[in-house]
Parts: structure tokens; sequence; C-alpha cells
């Protein structure tokens, strides 16, 4: 993990900003837009099974970091930058998109 405080996770956020989803419901929205990307890594215990698990694409890159997963060290974590997820707040809760379809 980081030891940065202005780095937390999509759960804690969604929480403090209000955002009446889970996690799962937000990173789904968060792919189709393009900040997230889906990967997957061989599993450790079934051979030939592929483990999804998810990262920030470069574009995502300027909301938050890919930390290195403490539980599986192959994969890594989203961390959010607290000082920067009002612009994913405003994007889960669909002001960004209302605002983008005005405009």
């Amino acid at each position: 993990m980081t030891d940065n405080p202005s780095i937390t996770s999509l759960t804690f956020l969604l929480r403090l900003y209000n955002v009446d989803m889970s996690a799962q419901e937000a990173n789904k929205i968060l792919v189709e837009a393009g900040i997230v990307l889906q990967m997957q890594r061989p599993s450790f215990k079934v051979e030939g099974e592929m483990r999804p698990f998810k990262v920030l694409s470069k574009r995502g890159l300027q909301y938050g970091i890919n930390a290195r997963n403490p539980v599986h060290p192959a994969e890594t974590i989203i961390q959010w930058d607290v000082n920067e997820f009002h612009w994913i707040a405003a994007l889960l809760s669909g002001d960004l998109m209302e605002k983008s379809a005005k405009g």
C-alpha cells in the first residue's frame, strides 16, 4: 500500500462523498468511462484459471495510483487520491454526464 494520507479506497470515498452505490457498481461505470481497466492474472490456487483485477488506466492515473496488492503481489489495487476524487464522485453521480449532454 502507500504511506500517503491522501490516498485511500474507493469504498471509503464513496461513503465520504455520499455516492449511493457499491464499489462494484462504481467500478463498472469507471471501466465504461475508460478510467479503470479490467485485467487478469493466473490463479494461484486453480491451474489454468484466470482471476480478474482492476487497475487505473493512463487517463485514470490523474485520480489515484496503482498500488501493489499486499495479499497478491502479482496484481495491483487502486488507491484513489482524496484531493481529486470530487471529479470521480461527480461522474458517478451523473453530474458530469448531464453537463456534457447539455453542452
